[in-house]
């Protein structure tokens, strides 16, 4: 890893504890461990003989220090992008157009951080997003509509080829009224909280559906779907709106207000793992842009950013 790309590492670290005042939750929002976070941190305050974190008091504010580092190296980056951006110009690269699927739900959860990322280094890259179900944007990259496809494994054909991002893990969200003696730490069976009960399913063109569709029959859960959606989002806030319990990813819960009350109880990711995957058409070269959006995702996603 170069230089800036620890300083665009640092800046999403520092956003983070800005944003959830903690260091786990900084870590577990930018899929790395606690403890590779804490040894970022502690090596450029060695550097600098700084303190960029206020460890006295919680939720962890940044120190004066880390505010003007956090200033600072945003600056330092975006005219480095800048100057980058200027340069590939005057040598006349040719623009090219990136085209990409994504599920509405996923693209909330995936996007918007490397979309930033990739457009601070190939702003004459033009982006187009196709927001459709799994099984047409499957359909779109093997007709070669799709430049890449980001989607939740598994893919239908085996002609894509898959580049895991992440793996997630999926919650049960109870509504609000019906939140009570649930368990505290991670379970495999959800059964005796939702058979019977009111649930609310994504639609069967969803590969996440796929997943929990299977997920449901292996142990025996029988809930009663009262409802449909295309959109995990919608599932979720129908499930704290009080019309029935509903299985999303962890990580749709960072992205949601504190103050929103819910019951939830975790699902062992051993028993419903939610790999994150960007797939490829195998027998289409390779455009630059698509190599170079795919090694931005995996560097984003990487367990030691």
């Amino acid at each position: 890893m170069d230089s800036l790309d620890r300083n665009r590492q640092l800046i999403r670290i520092l956003e983070a504890i800005q944003a959830f005042g903690s260091i786990s939750k900084a870590a577990e929002a930018l899929f790395i461990t606690q403890p590779t976070l804490s040894k970022i941190i502690r090596k450029t305050e060695n550097q600098y003989q700084i303190s960029l974190i206020d460890r006295t008091q919680h939720p962890f504010t940044l120190t004066p220090a880390g505010t003007y580092y956090l200033k600072k190296t945003k600056q330092l980056v975006q005219d480095y992008q800048i100057m980058r951006n200027q340069l590939a110009r005057l040598a006349d690269t040719t623009s090219e157009t990136l085209t990409i699927g994504v599920n509405e739900s996923l693209a909330q959860l995936v996007l918007p951080p490397v979309l930033t990322d990739y457009h601070q280094q190939f702003a004459d890259v033009h982006i187009q997003l196709i927001e459709k179900p799994a099984r047409q944007l499957e359909a779109d990259l093997l007709a070669e509509k799709l430049d890449v496809y980001i989607g939740i494994a598994p893919a239908f054909n085996p002609e894509l080829k898959q580049n895991r991002l992440y793996t997630d893990s999926a919650v049960l969200i109870i509504p609000p009224a019906t939140a009570r003696d649930l368990p505290n730490q991670p379970v495999s069976d959800i059964s005796a909280f939702i058979n019977d009960q009111d649930f609310i399913m994504e639609t069967e063109t969803s590969s996440f559906q796929r997943l929990v569709a299977s997920y449901l029959a292996k142990y025996d859960c029988r809930p009663k779907v009262v409802v449909r959606t295309a959109n995990i989002t919608t599932a979720f806030q129908l499930a704290i709106g009080g019309l029935g319990a509903t299985i999303v990813p962890k990580s749709l819960l960072l992205s949601q207000p504190r103050a929103v009350s819910y019951g939830k109880i975790q699902i062992k990711q051993v028993a419903l793992p939610l790999d994150v995957t960007v797939s490829q058409n195998r027998n289409v070269p390779q455009s630059p842009a698509s190599r170079h959006f795919i090694a931005t995702l995996q560097q984003r996603f990487s367990p030691t950013h």
